[in-house]
């Protein structure tokens, strides 16, 4: 098995591992009001570490613009359905704010793979592959 298709099925499995933990009722309130969007930021930095190390063809080559704004796009567009699923689920609630920590943490998952990758990685060039 190539190493994208590892990071393509760990990508599957961690936004599984997303929806199965917004399906759990919330019973307690949270001991620190909106603490919950660090978790939010990191379990969407993860993914968008995943997709990004799955989605990319060439290491040696840079980051494309569009591979950066698909993944940023699919990142915010699960957090946006994860929130919708969630008003479905007692205990929960749907928020904006959850969405933007979504963002937030695609966003530090993107520079976490950069820093991985090493800065040649991160260009602004849209050369053809």
């Amino acid at each position: 098995m190539t190493e994208r298709i590892a990071f393509r099925i760990a990508a599957i499995v961690w936004a599984t591992v997303i929806f199965v933990v917004s399906s759990l009722t919330i019973t307690t309130p949270e001991p620190i009001p909106e603490g919950d969007k660090i978790v939010h930021i990191g379990f969407y930095a993860v993914l968008a570490y995943f997709l990004l190390c799955g989605w990319c063809v060439d290491k040696n080559k840079p980051l494309r613009k569009k591979e950066v704004l698909v993944v940023l796009a699919v990142i915010i567009l699960y957090g946006i359905s994860d929130e919708f699923h969630q008003s479905f689920v007692p205990g929960r609630k749907p928020s904006w704010n959850d969405v933007l920590a979504d963002g937030v943490g695609g966003l530090f998952g993107l520079w976490v793979f950069a820093l991985h990758q090493g800065p040649r990685r991160l260009s602004a060039e849209t050369e053809k592959r």
